[in-house]
This record gives structure tokens, C-alpha cells and sequence, in this order.
């Protein structure tokens, strides 16, 4: 079996090995005076230059010059120029394995650094642990587990170890999340989760596939379909507040999972591991449910009058050539009554002459049946599919909980009006129903006796 790993190749240069671009070199190998002094009392240029190099890399990045190790040489080159040592005195430096180590030591004490031993490595994965709390990447794991080891004066271990300790705190942090968040559920409601990945024959899928499959194109058959699936999800019984029970990142970490990995590949998961995604999925879906029925709900409302509307304009249109036949009649209508007046004549005799009676009189119809058009409400008008609001608005009724607060209070009266005749065939308003309506028009639309329930209700 493959090793797993925590960092990429580009990862590891960026985190263990020294950076040789020329700001960075300035920045993490610069010598203080106390620096300068210290190594001062060396003697010899060579070991001068290696109790630098040991203060240097014990710095950063925090490994310290091993056996065997080379320094960089644009590294080597700015320590030499401070110490005013030539480079070549590094390739003398250390024959003595006995040498490099007391100059190690030396340098670690200056520092007040201690050595990383096989008893701190719980700890390591300790620190990784809270990092991984915060991030799943290899990268900000181990920078923050190297950040935490020189914080508590270590001598980081090798690389290696470091990689270790990461993929070990990366394990315990999700681990530590998902028992976190199932210890937050009852017994039933785990066993409510399991189920969602065994094939149900009502849905001819397993519950959780049937759930991921949000209906789009807004219908009346679209939004109960949410509706269902919304109301399925609530009877689960997963509080939106477990996701409180872990970390924000790692709770985000099991939503995103939920979301995309198919049922049979959870059905292997560990069981916390399994519950815990299963959960914050469930919360996440209830969300995107309830977001998905309300702006479906909009649509279709908003589709009603559309449709409305439209129903108006090709109506105008319809009526375009009966407009300029009587324009045209009218017109002839108002040139025979201005001759009258020029003339002096009758004017009811010349309107017959140039007009005729019969004809204008027979136009009285198509001038009220435009007239009509015109006044028409585009409420009144989108009453005439009420039908369709009917096959989903209890429905969505029933399904949410309705708050307000301020101007908006004044809705709640008419929003449970509305749950209470719900579904009752032959109810009435009563005689002064709510009427929290910004459009007066609308008000005096409903002010009738009776009140108009159909025109109420789509309001």
C-alpha cells in the first residue's frame, strides 16, 4: 500500500528547505551584534563560520546543520561577508563529527532551543490536531505544526517526523469532529440516518440520492416535490444547531462530503464518521430545500400574473383593428359635428348624414368592451388561475413557520386566516378580514359582500 502524504514536492522546498532568494536571505540570515559576538570568540574562520551557519539554519527553517549538509550558497555567501570570512573556509569546516555536534549544542543553548525527542511526538500531533480543526491542508497543517514547535523553543525533528505528525493530527481532528457531532444525536435519530443509504422501494433509490435530486423548473408538481423532501428531511429530527458541536471548517468539511459522495461509499465509512456527514448533510439539505421552495414559490406566484398580463396585451392586440375602425368613425363623428358648427346647422341631422345613427350606435358595444380592457386588475385578472394556486399554496403553508417584526406583523393574522381554511370547500372571509395590503386598489377589490375569498387569497 502506498505511503500517504501529507505535502507535495513544492510544499516540502517551500516548508524544510532554506529560501536563497535575496530579500529572504537578508530577512531570516541576518547576524545581530550578540550574533557577531558569540561567534567571534571561534576560533578560526572555518569554525567561525559554521557556529553561523548552525545559528542560521536553527533559525530557519529550524533544523539546524546536519551531518552531511550542505548550506545554499547564496546563504553561505551572506554569512561569510558579515563574519568577513572567505567562503572557502566552509569546506574545512566540521572533518570532526565531535565538532559539528558541540557546535550544535552550543548554538541550541545561545538560542535556548531544546532537542525533539520521541516523548513530544504526542504532542506534535496534538498541535497538528488544532490546526486541522481550522484547515485540511498539508500545507497550513505542518506550517502551523513548525510555527507551534518553535513557539515552545523545539529544534524541529525531521521532516519527516513532521509529515508524521501532520497525517496523524489531520486523522485525530476528524475524528475528534465526527464523534463530537454524533454524541449531540440520539439513538432514533441514528438509526433514522443509517436508513437514508438503504434502497427504499417508494422512491425506487436510497433516501438520500432521492433527497440530492432537487426538481428546478418551477411547477406546481416541482415545488410539493420539495415540499416533500423538505418535510421528509425535518422528520429526521437533526437540529440545525449541532453544527455548533464542532469546529466551523470541520463541520463545513462533512457538508461538502455529504453533498457529492454516493451512498454506497458512505455505507463503508466508520460509523461516527458516516453519522456525523450524514447529519450535517441532512442540515445543509433542509437549508437548500427550504431556499429552493420559497424562490420556487415566487416564481410561481409571479408566474400567475405574468400570465395575467400577457393575457391583457394579446387581448389590446386582438382589439387593434376594432381601435382603428372607430377611430376612423369617431373621427368622421367629430368633423361632422365642427361642420355644424361652421354652418350653424343641426348638428344631430349632419352626424346621421355624414355619420349615421346605426352605425355609430352599433360601435356603443366594442367601446365598452374596450373600455373594460382598460380597467381591468391584473389581480382580478390572475384570479382566473386560482386553481393552480390552490394545488401548492397550502402546501407551502402548512410546511413553514412565519415570523415578523415590526410593519411586517401585520401579516401573520392573514397568513394563518389563510392555514385555517385551508383546504375547506365553501369557506368565507369573514366580514372584515385582514388587509395588510400596501396597495389600496387591492383593498377595495376584496370590499364586496361578500368579501371575495379567491381575489384574498392570491393577494
Amino acid at each position: 500500500m502506498a505511503r500517504r502524504n501529507l505535502l507535495t514536492q513544492d510544499e516540502r522546498q517551500r516548508l524544510f528547505e532554506p529560501r536563497t532568494d535575496h530579500f529572504s536571505v537578508i530577512r531570516n540570515y541576518t547576524l545581530a551584534a550578540e550574533d557577531l559576538e558569540m561567534i567571534g570568540r571561534r576560533r578560526g574562520d572555518a569554525n567561525r563560520l559554521g557556529v553561523a551557519a548552525h545559528l542560521a539554519l536553527l533559525r530557519h527553517p529550524g533544523f539546524g546543520l546536519h551531518a552531511n549538509s550542505d548550506l545554499p550558497e547564496p546563504v553561505l555567501n551572506y554569512l561569510a561577508a558579515q563574519l568577513f570570512v572567505p567562503t572557502t573556509a566552509f569546506q574545512t569546516y566540521g572533518h570532526r563529527q565531535q565538532t559539528r555536534t558541540d557546535h550544535a549544542a552550543l548554538a541550541a543553548g545561545y538560542l535556548d532551543l531544546r532537542s525533539f525527542t520521541r516523548d513530544n511526538l504526542a504532542h506534535a500531533i496534538q498541535l497538528a490536531a488544532r490546526a486541522a480543526a481550522r484547515s485540511d491542508r498539508g500545507e497550513t497543517i505542518a506550517h502551523a505544526l513548525i510555527e507551534g514547535l518553535k513557539a515552545e523553543h523545539f529544534i524541529l525533528p525531521p521532516p519527516d517526523t513532521i509529515e508524521r505528525a501532520g497525517l496523524a493530527g489531520r486523522a485525530r481532528a476528524r475524528k475528534q469532529a465526527a464523534a463530537e457531532l454524533v454524541a449531540a444525536l440520539d439513538v432514533e435519530t441514528m438509526e433514522r440516518l443509517d436508513a437514508l443509504l438503504v434502497n427504499d422501494a417508494e422512491f425506487g433509490m436510497t433516501p438520500l440520492a432521492w433527497l440530492r435530486d432537487l426538481p428546478g423548473a418551477p411547477s406546481t408538481k416541482n415545488i410539493n416535490a420539495l415540499l416533500r423532501r423538505l418535510q421528509y428531511v425535518r422528520k429526521l429530527g437533526v437540529n440545525a444547531s449541532l453544527g455548533l458541536a464542532t469546529s466551523g471548517f470541520r463541520f463545513g468539511q462533512f457538508v461538502r462530503e455529504g453533498a457529492v459522495v454516493p451512498p454506497f461509499l458512505l455505507a463503508d465509512y466508520t460509523a461516527n464518521r458516516r453519522r456525523a456527514t450524514l447529519a450535517a448533510a441532512i442540515i445543509d439539505l433542509e437549508a437548500r430545500l427550504a431556499d429552493a421552495a420559497i424562490v420556487m414559490f415566487e416564481r410561481l406566484i409571479g408566474g400567475i400574473f405574468t400570465r395575467a398580463k400577457r393575457g391583457q396585451e394579446r387581448r389590446y392586440q386582438d382589439a387593434a383593428p376594432s381601435v382603428g375602425k372607430l377611430m376612423r368613425l369617431f373621427g368622421a363623428t367629430i368633423a361632422a359635428l365642427d361642420m355644424a358648427e361652421e354652418t350653424g346647422g343641426d348638428p344631430l341631422l349632419l352626424v346621421d348624414e355624414m355619420v349615421g345613427w346605426h352605425r355609430l350606435m352599433s360601435a356603443r358595444p366594442h367601446v365598452d368592451a374596450l373600455a373594460a380592457i382598460g380597467q381591468e386588475d391584473a389581480l382580478v385578472l390572475a384570479t382566473q388561475r386560482h386553481s393552480t394556486l390552490r394545488r401548492f399554496s397550502a402546501n407551502f403553508l402548512d410546511t413553514f413557520t412565519f415570523r415578523a417584526s415590526g410593519a411586517g406583523s401585520n401579516l401573520l393574522p392573514a397568513i394563518e386566516l389563510l392555514k385555517e381554511f385551508n383546504g375547506k370547500r365553501g369557506s368565507q372571509l369573514p366580514e372584515s378580514p385582514p388587509m395588510p395590503f400596501a396597495n389600496r386598489q387591492w383593498s377595495k377589490l376584496i370590499e364586496v359582500v361578500p368579501p371575495s375569498w379567491t381575489v384574498w387569497r392570491l393577494i
